[in-house]
């Protein structure tokens, strides 16, 4: 009962509180049946076209062939079959709606189960392939809460990056204008006074404010949300169990970022990248 309890709250996330005023995502390729949760070496891709290289976080399709060079590794999941593929080189390997099947090579595949919930989620209509957030550079830049982002918590810790060392003048207003707290500091970070909470289900919007030397005042602000109890609650039921795959741990990533829970994204590539600092520089690498 708990997991049919779990796939009801993911399959609400985006059409709910917050997640459904962040507007709607693109769907994945209606054909797709899998995606690169994780590629070491060379390979590539082809469907009918030329071949492509393997990218990670790129979706794979009926049709598709995957060509590994020699010790090379890749692993891609399959939703129709609920599998992680753990495909080791030189080897060729066809992409069906059913599994994927190595044609020529001399490794059989490691075959590992994806948990159900998540294979729900990545199929949900919000999810598409994650695409590299350009960060824009101001006098302030805004990191966390992210612009536009959604919130898991409701005790978050304020964090921005400027030039030099500044008095800097926090204040955060629940929208559309009744502020919420107010303080100063000379950190970079800071968080709620004792006792003040935001609240799941609504937007804020959050500002930093300095004045420089030569007394030029530089201000930045941006809007984000706190997700409703509810759509918290389900995607903390997605976060994978202590010893799951660095797979699974990439699909919880990719979820939480297509979700625009781009603060809690990045905690989870931050513990990808303490197994596998490579995948977290090919996340952050423009395709």
């Amino acid at each position: 009962m708990k997991i049919f309890a779990i796939l009801a709250l993911t399959c609400t996330l985006a059409v709910s509180g917050t997640l459904s005023a962040a507007g709607a995502r693109a769907a994945p390729p209606a054909e797709a049946v899998g995606m690169v949760l994780d590629v070491r070496g060379g390979g590539e891709v082809s469907g009918g076209g030329a071949p492509a290289r393997l990218r990670l976080l790129g979706y794979v399709k009926p049709g598709d062939r995957i060509t590994l060079a020699a010790d090379a590794k890749a692993s891609v999941s399959h939703y129709g079959a609920k599998l992680i593929y753990q495909l080791t080189g030189p080897l060729v390997a066809d992409v069906d709606l059913a599994k994927i099947k190595v044609r020529k090579g001399g490794r059989e595949p490691v075959i590992r189960s994806v948990a159900e919930k998540l294979v729900a989620a990545a199929l949900d209509p919000q999810m598409s392939a994650a695409a590299v957030r350009m960060r824009r550079f101001d006098d302030i830049e805004m990191l966390a809460p992210a612009k536009r982002g959604v919130l898991l918590t409701t005790r978050p810790e304020f964090r921005w990056e400027a030039d030099g060392d500044n008095n800097y003048q926090v204040s955060v207003d629940e929208l559309p204008e009744r502020e919420l707290a107010r303080g100063t500091t000379t950190d970079k970070r800071w968080q709620l006074p004792a006792g003040v909470a935001l609240e799941h289900g609504k937007s804020y919007r959050w500002t930093v404010a300095y004045t420089a030397a030569g007394g030029a005042p530089a201000s930045a602000s941006a809007v984000f949300g706190v997700a409703s109890a509810a759509d918290s609650a389900g995607m903390l039921a997605l976060r994978p169990e202590p010893g799951a795959g660095i797979e699974e741990w990439v699909m919880y990533a990719t979820i939480l970022d297509e979700r625009r829970m781009h603060d809690d994204a990045g905690a989870a590539w931050t513990i990808i990248g303490a197994q596998r600092p490579d995948l977290a520089a090919a996340r952050a690498t423009p395709h």
